[in-house]
This record gives structure tokens, sequence and C-alpha cells, in this order.
């Protein structure tokens, strides 16, 4: 009976074991197929031409200057940086050869990228980044037109969902970064919440988009996700 009784205590214990082990790995594989079908990919980009007078109010809003401020800076900032170019040319070619660097323009540039950050069937959600940015245009005698981004201005982020939608953005950032000589980049941060009221035809659609279920109200369902944005973007997009 003992022996009987010790066989049944054994038995019990691997089988609880080996529940211990598969689930997790079972919870393991679902998190990774949710990751996969959730993943946020970009759908489009978008760069148009502004005014330098756009591109001044917001740089005056942003450093919290007056627009006459704004525009002494700009100016200045044009006339060095292509000593600054032509100096890091020589630098970077170690005077081993003539350089002959010309300033071609100066460009400003308003720049939108939007993010599909979770849609299945009829439910949809994206993301937009807006950044307006100056770029000096050169001519080099080795490397041809280039172009590189000299300052750069967040706009903030805005988003679109099914249902009835609030967008908070909850951290943000744009800088300069990675030059290689020829070509630098905009570094680029966005983190945010989407929380969107729908109906019940939806609410499968926001499951499988990476919407978390929050609570009901009445006949609609509340659903959010937490949203993070990170890329770069090259000065030569073009």
């Amino acid at each position: 009976m003992k022996h009987n009784m010790k066989k049944i205590i054994s038995l019990v214990l691997v089988l609880a074991m080996t529940l211990a082990i598969s689930v997790p790995g079972f919870a393991a594989e679902k998190d990774n197929q949710n990751a996969k079908t959730t993943r946020i990919k970009e759908i489009s980009t978008e760069v148009t031409d502004i005014s330098r007078e756009e591109f001044l109010k917001s740089f005056a809003e942003q450093k919290g200057i007056s627009f006459a401020e704004a525009d002494q800076i700009d100016k200045t900032q044009t006339k060095t940086s292509y000593q600054k170019e032509l100096e890091m040319q020589r630098v970077s070619l170690k005077n081993s050869a003539v350089i002959m660097i010309s300033p071609k323009k100066t460009l400003y540039k308003k720049i939108r990228k939007t993010f599909n950050t979770g849609s299945s069937g009829a439910f949809k959600s994206q993301v937009t980044t807006v950044i307006n940015a100056k770029l000096e245009q050169y001519e080099s005698s080795s490397f041809g037109t280039y172009q590189k981004f000299t300052e750069v201005i967040d706009l903030g982020s805005n988003a679109s969902c099914s249902g009835s939608y609030t967008w908070n953005e909850t951290a943000q950032s744009a800088s300069i970064d990675y030059d290689t000589g020829y070509e630098n980049k905009i570094v680029m941060m966005v983190a945010g919440v989407i929380e969107t009221e729908i109906s019940a035809s939806l609410q499968a659609g926001a499951e499988k988009s990476g919407f978390t279920f929050g609570g009901s109200i009445g006949g609609s369902y509340i659903f959010r996700k937490d949203v993070d944005l990170d890329y770069t973007f090259s000065s030569n997009y073009n």
C-alpha cells in the first residue's frame, strides 16, 4: 500500500513539473506571435518645401525667442555652417587632396512620417510624426552634390484610430547625429498611448492589433495601446 502511494505521489509530481515547464513555453510562443502581429511599420514619408518664414516661426516658438532673434540666429548659422563643413572635409581627408566645396542653397523642409500602429480587418490605427528641418546643400569636387541637416524642430505627433479615440504623447525628441562626412541623420523618438472607444464588431480587430481591453461603457468597449516609435532619416533622402 505504501509502495503504491509512493508511485502515485511520484506521478503527481512529474505531472506538475511537466505542466510548469510547458505552460510558460506556450505563453511565450503566444506572446511572440502577438509581437509579430502588432509590429509597427512605416506606411509613408512625405517631404515638402516650406518657406523660411514658416521655419523661423516654429523655431522662435520652440526656443521661446522673438522672430527677429530667430532670423539673426538663422543667418549666422547659414554663414558658419559652410566654414565648419569645409574644415570637416579638410580634416577627414588629412589635407591629402585639394578640397573644392561650395555652398549651393539652404533648404527648409517639413517631414511627415506615418506608421501603422496596429490594424486588423476594419480596425485601423496610425501615428504620424511631424518635423521642420533646415538643410545646407553643398557641391563637392570629390563627392558631387550632398546636403546635411543643420537644424531640426520637433512639431510633435498625432494619431488616427477606429472609434472615438485620444492620443496622449508622453515623450518626444529629435536630434541630428551620425555624420559620415557627406551625410547626417535625424534621430527621432516618440512615445504615447492611443485609447479608443469602439463597438463590439471591432473588438476582435483591436485585440489582434495589440490593443489591451480597458473596460466597457454601455455597449462600447475601451481599448488602449502603448506606442514607441524611433527612427533615423538621412539628409540625402532623395
